[in-house]
């Protein structure tokens, strides 16, 4: 194996969003064909902030994965699993996003929402994640895939909810 080789699968480790900052530290330990393959491989990342929709197609695809529910985000009914989904992306995308105002999270989905239900949903969630034993280790394996995605906002938050049971 060359060195090439080994920082190339290194880097499939690390989340793509912290790659440039982990060669940017490593580069004075690597060596010279290191560093030159570091610097090729910077220059096709260009890493830029992700936007509001970026973020939520991660969470709605990241929820979808987790819940088993693909059609949450325009499906009518108001069964449990369906609620539960809608109301866990709702928290998480608030969370992450914190210049969006509710009615901009409500028009994410494809459904007639407004910001009392998204508000009634982040309480919901906080109450669940709470109280609620399945409901938190859901709610943490959510935000461990986030933190994949370089999204650690909602993981600090869950910190912040005190848990009863």
């Amino acid at each position: 194996m060359n060195s090439r080789n080994d920082l190339q699968e290194a880097l499939q480790l690390i989340p793509l969003r912290s790659q440039k900052t982990v060669l940017t530290i490593l580069e004075p330990y690597f060596k010279p064909e290191m560093v030159e393959a570091s610097g090729q491989y910077l220059e096709q990342l260009e890493q830029r902030p992700l936007g509001t929709d970026e973020i939520a197609e991660i969470v709605f695809r990241l929820v979808a994965d987790l819940t088993g529910v693909a059609t949450f985000r325009k499906a009518k009914t108001r069964k449990s699993e369906f609620v539960f989904a809608r109301q866990l992306a709702m928290f998480a995308i608030y969370t992450e996003c914190p210049n969006l105002s509710l009615n901009k999270v409500a028009n994410l989905f494809l459904l007639k929402f407004n910001h009392a239900t998204v508000l009634h949903g982040i309480r919901s969630m906080e109450a669940r994640y709470s109280s609620n034993k399945p409901s938190r280790e859901l709610i943490d394996a959510l935000a461990s895939m986030m933190a994949e995605h370089s999204l650690f906002t909602f993981q600090g938050r869950l910190k912040t909810i005190e848990v009863i049971a």
